[in-house]
């Protein structure tokens, strides 16, 4: 890790995991700088002690010498997903990403050898197969047959590799934690007694708390480029999770009704097969130590974090 003052570019800083990343990176004592789209993202990006510049992420050329002689550009820009993720929706996502990550690679590639930040992308496990251990690491391979949302995040790493520009590549396993669809839909339906549980009871998850996900983030971004650049970085819990597990406990937590349970079929055709297939995850996932070691993680697991989430949530 470096000692020295470290400056962080964060793209998507006023989004779910962006706002964690801008508060771990501060507490750390990075500078940061975070992409916006408008007065108002600005604004929430400034309230967090960030310096905020207004910008397009479709015209990286606009902005991109605010990030020269940053130490690293932390991407988390996601388009918005629909309720349901067909295959249609998926590829309509895809191609965006894949838009948005040509060009931002091309505007980096402009920028002087020396004053060029190292580019971590972030995406999430379903784009990684199980190492020769079984095991899903950073030692895995990218996976060769769709699964979750790797149409998404396999095309993007490829063009980042094509590029050429100094890159790293950490990936999430689910992101849990008060914000996003937790709080938007989850949760309330769990409150409200109308979640369904699905899968089968032998069927596991692989999960990290948004404050562990960003802590393991901001570390891999303050590491010298030449001990991460070109490399994977897994950042789960590591908890064997039994997959329902998760929403009876939140059910108990709040005093609802245990979940109803649905056919796996029936949640795919509401859902859509790729926010199913993302959730279930029966591959050991292994945490990178040099992002953030085991003992380091403020949730080791979803019973320390599922109680912290929705504390915060009511307060």
């Amino acid at each position: 890790m470096l000692t020295s003052p470290t400056v962080l570019i964060v793209l998507g800083g006023s989004g779910f995991v962006g706002r964690h990343v801008i508060a771990e990176a501060i507490a750390a004592g990075c500078t940061v700088k975070a992409l916006a789209r408008s007065p108002g993202s600005a604004r929430a990006v400034q309230a967090q002690g960030a310096l905020a510049f207004l910008g397009d992420a479709e015209r990286p050329l606009d902005w991109i010498d605010e990030t020269a002689g940053a130490h690293a550009i932390v991407d988390l820009l996601q388009p918005k997903f629909p309720k349901r993720l067909g295959q249609r929706a998926l590829a309509r996502i895809a191609a965006e990403r894949v838009r948005f990550t040509s060009g931002l690679v091309a505007a980096l590639a402009r920028l002087p050898d020396d004053r060029r930040p190292v580019l971590i992308s972030v995406s999430g496990i379903d784009d990684l197969a199980p190492d020769a251990g079984g095991n899903i690491s950073s030692d895995s391979p990218l996976r060769t047959n769709r699964h979750g949302f790797n149409p998404i995040g396999i095309p993007v790493r490829r063009a980042i590799e094509h590029s050429g520009v100094p890159a790293a590549f950490a990936y999430f396993s689910t992101v849990y934690g008060p914000g996003k669809g937790f709080a938007d839909d989850v949760f309330p339906s769990i409150a409200a007694g109308t979640w369904k549980n699905f899968g089968a009871p032998s069927d596991r998850t692989a999960l990290v708390h948004v404050d562990d996900a960003a802590r393991g983030l901001v570390r891999i971004a303050q590491s010298a480029p030449a001990q991460i650049v070109g490399r994977s970085f897994v950042i789960s819990d590591g908890d064997a999770t039994g997959l329902n597990d998760f929403y009876d406990l939140a059910a108990r937590l709040l005093g609802a009704r245990a979940p109803g349970r649905v056919p796996g079929w029936l949640a795919k055709l509401v859902a859509g097969p790729a926010l199913i297939e993302t959730s279930i995850c029966n591959t050991p996932v292994t945490t990178s130590a040099d992002a953030l070691p085991r003992e380091q993680f403020r949730y080791p697991s979803y019973r320390e974090g599922l109680p912290a989430t929705l504390a915060a949530l009511k307060a």
